[in-house]
């Protein structure tokens, strides 16, 4: 857990500049949206019944999924509607809007009647949706304060780079780690899978890339080169063409990119 606290760190202080730089109500969403406004109150999420979301939209309809699995919450009734909007009932909306700016804005509203979201496809809503995450994991009464949210990204390409060659992980690992960057809007996922430390990807052709390249009998321990020093521990390992693209498909569902 080491690794995903550095990843915190360095996803903070990546954006330290637009903190300074922005006087802003205070809130615990990184990046710092373009515009957060607040009123008084909060809502409790756990009164939430239903997901809206526009009709006949597959990606909403897995947007609306992931939601309810993210927020723990299996109960929520997911309805599709032409016009979506908030009612009588505590729901979170998705309603689509056209706009000029970058695909993946938003407009998020988190008020009494519920959560409110405006964006112009699943991406932006996917980003409202990261923000509300945040918000929430940071309460311990299952609560969120009331917000007026406004967003869209600053730099087109937004990535993070993993070593697996030298540094080999689990797929359940490669799937945490996609979280994180989608938690924190970064769009790219930098694979790292073959280099001289170990090939990690299976190409069916030539079996031996993996029979023999996926494997190493030690590392060199720290920058011991002359004399060499090694830890004594072997490192294998590698992913199958079908991990490959469940990984891929799990990505592409958080609208991240595999490099």
């Amino acid at each position: 857990m080491k690794i995903l606290s550095k990843l915190l760190v360095f996803f903070i202080i990546c954006n330290l500049g637009r903190l300074v730089a922005q006087s802003q109500v205070p809130h615990n969403i990184i990046p710092q949206p373009v515009s957060v406004r607040s009123a008084p109150g909060n809502l409790k999420l756990l009164e939430l019944k239903q997901i809206i979301i526009p009709k006949k939209s597959i990606e909403f309809r897995n947007l609306a999924e992931y939601i309810k699995n993210s927020l723990n919450m299996p109960d929520l009734k997911i309805i599709e509607s032409k016009s979506p909007s908030l009612g009588k009932t505590k729901s979170i909306v998705i309603s689509l809007l056209t706009s000029e700016k970058n695909k993946d804005n938003y407009a998020l509203n988190i008020n009494k009647n519920g959560i409110l979201i405006n964006a112009e496809d699943s991406k932006g809503a996917f980003y409202a949706i990261q923000s509300v995450l945040q918000l929430s994991e940071l309460s311990d009464v299952g609560s969120i304060p009331f917000y007026i949210i406004e967003d869209e990204s600053e730099f087109k390409y937004r990535g993070m780079h993993l070593d697996v060659s030298r540094h080999f992980f689990s797929v359940s690992f490669i799937k945490l780690y996609i979280d994180l960057l989608a938690r924190y809007k970064l769009n790219t996922f930098h694979w790292h899978l073959t280099d001289d430390q170990g090939w990690r990807i299976e190409i069916k052709k030539y079996p031996l890339l993996t029979g023999i390249g996926s494997k190493r009998k030690e590392s060199i321990l720290d920058k011991h080169f002359e004399p060499y020093l090694g830890d004594n521990t072997p490192v294998e390992g590698y992913y199958t063409q079908d991990q490959i693209a469940d990984v891929i498909k799990y990505a592409a569902l958080r609208h991240v990119s595999i490099v």
